[in-house]
């Protein structure tokens, strides 16, 4: 992981801070990406990393993350697709333009920055964050996230391999980011989340995934207080 050269999305907090946090602690050049820019320059400047400005669903945003990655880093090796998120109202109650715009940054976004990282990266490995909320065929409570999720997992599996870039996928259940405390402080008093992960938990299953060369087209799924599964290999 020494020297590695890395891109991280949605990396201004959560579980996209955790891994670029880890990276960097190992030795890799990372660029943290987000569209927050304050908190995005604040993980950069804790960390040691790059901050770029990146709206992981604007196709211009995207293509000038890698052009400034790799002039700043002078490549890249490693790209972890964390960016996404789902806002209320969830499908069906919610409009056109939201649950779109969900699809776009949970879907969409991977597959077009997976499509730049395998241009420009000579050797090394593309994650994909999805989400425990893509396993299974209960009921979810934003079926357009679910669905979201589950594609970016088939996608993982669905691409013929490569022998210079690994694609893998990390599933983690609910996490204790920023995004999810707010979440739970819109719940009634006294709900109960269960068990959840912290984003250190997810993040050293990310670098297991890229520290393992014979991971290709892997899938795990992290939950609290139980062993890493491989759920595709």
């Amino acid at each position: 992981m020494k020297e590695a050269k890395a891109i991280v999305t949605g990396a201004a907090a959560g579980i996209g801070r955790a891994v670029a946090e880890l990276l960097a602690e190992l030795g890799a050049a990372v660029v943290v990406a987000d569209v927050d820019d304050e908190a995005g320059h604040r993980t950069a400047a804790h960390i040691g990393a790059t901050f770029v400005h990146a709206d992981m669903t604007s196709d211009e945003d995207v293509s000038r993350l890698f052009d400034e990655a790799e002039r700043r880093l002078g490549g890249i090796e490693v790209f972890v697709n964390n960016a996404g998120g789902v806002d209320d109202p969830h499908y069906p109650l919610a409009p056109v333009a939201q649950w779109s715009a969900v699809l776009d940054l949970n879907l969409r976004s991977v597959l077009l920055a997976t499509q730049l990282a395998l241009e420009r990266i000579e050797a090394g490995v593309v994650v994909a964050i999805s989400s425990v909320a893509a396993l299974g065929n209960e009921p979810h409570a934003a079926p357009e996230y679910a669905a979201a999720k589950a594609a970016v997992v088939r996608f993982v599996t669905a691409l013929p391999a490569r022998d210079d870039v690994r694609l893998v996928c990390v599933c983690p259940d609910s996490t204790r980011t920023p995004a999810m405390e707010r979440t739970l402080a819109s719940k009634p008093p006294g709900f109960d989340p269960g068990r959840m992960l912290e984003p250190r938990d997810v993040a050293e299953a990310v670098v297991d995934l890229i520290r393992d060369d014979e991971a290709r087209g892997r899938v795990l799924c992290v939950r609290a207080g139980e062993p890493v599964q491989t759920i595709s290999n």
